[in-house]
């Protein structure tokens, strides 16, 4: 179908389940695609996280897809030509190199750590982010405020985007999920919301 009605095809991998024990993952192969994906979502900001975390992130990503560094070919000139921190932290010209030479500097304290390595110590630093794993949806209440409604492995969260506190519900406590048209409700254990 892509030689029929494609003019210029770009196919992307996509984690459908994301798992919290990436450690688990055996195959050299099936964790490098793991790893690009994490990878992309943290760059494309679906897995938001701190300038901190995203120089971490980064530089494991150089560690794993560069190897150690070199001084003369890895500098922030360098990596100008590569994404390797989150589109929306890299909208300054000044906090975008900045950040850049930070991961210079995390990227040569990684000297000697395998990419293999890298690979999994990144996937492990992006299991801790807030979003890991999550597929937000907008959504509206019954008063018309606006919240996104979160499904991830691990359950469903609504998260208010009006500062509130979010709602959690785990798998292990939900009775029933509804829908009817366009109205969806959790039934939890012991509670009806």
């Amino acid at each position: 179908q892509l030689d029929k009605h494609a003019h210029s095809p770009l196919l992307y991998h996509g984690v459908m389940f994301y798992i919290d024990k990436v450690q688990n993952i055996d195959d050299s192969m099936t964790r490098y695609q793991y790893f690009l994906q994490c990878k992309s979502d943290v760059i494309e900001g679906k897995l938001p996280c701190t300038p901190k975390q995203a120089v971490t992130l980064a530089a494991y990503s150089v560690q794993a897809e560069f190897g150690d560094h070199d001084y003369e070919q890895h500098t922030p000139e360098f990596f100008k030509d590569y994404v390797i921190l989150p589109r929306t932290m890299t909208t300054d010209e000044a906090s975008l190199q900045e950040l850049t030479q930070e991961v210079v500097t995390t990227h040569h304290s990684l000297q000697g750590v395998a990419p293999s390595v890298a690979e999994l110590r990144y996937l492990l630093e992006a299991r801790q982010l807030d979003s890991y794993g999550t597929e937000f949806y907008p959504t509206k209440d019954d008063k018309g405020r606006d919240y996104l409604l979160g499904v991830s492995y691990m359950g469903i969260s609504v998260k208010d985007l009006n500062g509130r506190p979010s709602i959690y519900f785990r798998w292990s406590d939900i009775a029933n999920l509804t829908q009817n048209k366009r109205t969806f409700g959790i039934n939890g254990m012991g509670s009806n919301r």
